[in-house]
């Protein structure tokens, strides 16, 4: 989502569509706001836990370091995918 400049990381709650038989593996990366113009923006993504219900994600702004201006403009969008092996 949008930071409108205000923070450099956001933690976001997915919440599977069903749960897991046991906890899940999960990847995730960070998508650029579909149809802008290729920006400069950098982020990362980590998955801070996981059960078989939900995992939460903290996604980073990389590419600007605080005290200068940061966050992001753009409706940044987060890709992932979770499997019970």
């Amino acid at each position: 989502g949008n930071q409108n400049g205000t923070t450099f990381a956001k933690e976001v709650t997915i919440v599977f569509p069903q749960p897991f038989p046991k906890t899940p593996t999960v990847v995730a990366n960070t998508l650029q706001q579909p149809g802008l113009p290729p920006i400069p923006d950098a982020f990362t993504v980590s998955i801070v836990s996981v059960t078989p219900q939900q995992a939460v994600a903290r996604v980073f702004r990389v590419d600007v370091a605080p005290p200068q201006s940061g966050g992001w403009g753009q409706d940044l969008q987060l890709g992932w995918i979770a499997h019970s092996w």
